[in-house]
């Protein structure tokens, strides 16, 4: 790898791991979330010391020559799980909002149902 990039590699790593940390301490990030950001980030520190594992690695499981191809590859994997994951998020939240708003508009129905009935008497 060029020094460049071992640089900001690991810079990026690093960067993203202490965000991590900090916003694990102030409790504004999911766990879920925590385990998705600190592989990545361990991901990209370890990335200039393990490059030649990852060429390795590429050349055996994947038959790809150059460990960059590889490290392609598994950023894409991590954005397609973490686009995935937030779809079924969008989902569930999706699916509880509509849940709320019957529930509002029948409790709603309920209150305007017995401001009635009182005026009457």
């Amino acid at each position: 790898m060029d020094t460049k990039q071992v640089i900001l590699s690991f810079a990026g790593g690093f960067i993203i791991l202490m965000f991590l940390l900090h916003f694990l301490k102030k409790s504004r990030i999911y766990p879920s979330y925590v385990i998705l950001w600190g592989c990545i980030g361990i991901f990209l520190v370890f990335m200039p010391i393990l490059s030649d594992y990852y060429r390795y690695f590429a050349k055996l499981v994947f038959g790809i020559n150059g460990g960059d191809h590889f490290i392609y590859i598994a950023f894409l994997g991590f954005l397609l799980l973490y686009t995935f994951y937030l779809t079924v998020k969008m989902c569930t939240l999706t699916s509880q909002m509509s849940r709320l708003i019957s529930t509002i508009s029948v409790l709603e129905s309920q209150q305007k149902d017995l401001s009635e009935s009182k005026n009457i008497l």
